[in-house]
């Protein structure tokens, strides 16, 4: 079960934010900050899943859960192209938990993975995201990205 331990005013009552994994794994404590970063990304708890979700436009783009044996996972849109060779370098990164395994990865984040393949997988996971949403959104979002004031 997961360990949430902060809802924050701004996020309404039951977006909660899990920040267990972070307090565990100082080395992925910047996860929730680079996600959050991106132009048009809110964060929120989802009760019946157990898990905070990442989204832009209404779409997931990154996952922090449990698998069935209690290892924390975050689950990002992936590319099996790209991902295979990483998921064969890196121990922390599989075919997805629970997702399909052609289009997810997941991170073990109780195993080792360098931080640029952790942020180059987030970054890639929004950019996924944001090319299949309709052309409106994506002008909404980039004009977000270069005025954060709109």
């Amino acid at each position: 079960q997961a360990r949430i331990s902060k809802v924050t005013p701004q996020m309404g009552y039951y977006a909660k934010v899990s920040l267990y994994l972070w307090d565990m794994r100082s080395d992925y404590s910047f996860i929730p900050e680079l996600c959050l970063s991106l132009p048009g990304a809110v964060e929120e708890y989802k009760e019946t899943w157990d898990a905070v979700l990442y989204r832009v436009q209404g779409r997931i783009f990154a996952l922090v859960l449990e698998d069935h044996d209690g290892n924390p996972l975050l689950n990002l849109k992936s590319d099996l192209r790209e991902a295979a060779p990483l998921h064969a370098r890196y121990d922390a990164l599989m075919p997805a938990y629970h997702m399909s395994k052609k289009h997810w990865t997941s991170l073990r984040l109780d195993l080792n993975c360098p931080e640029e393949i952790v942020r180059h997988l987030i970054t890639r996971s929004y950019e996924l995201v944001v090319a299949g949403l309709p052309r409106r959104e994506r002008d909404l979002l980039a004009r977000i990205s270069t005025d954060p004031d709109q």
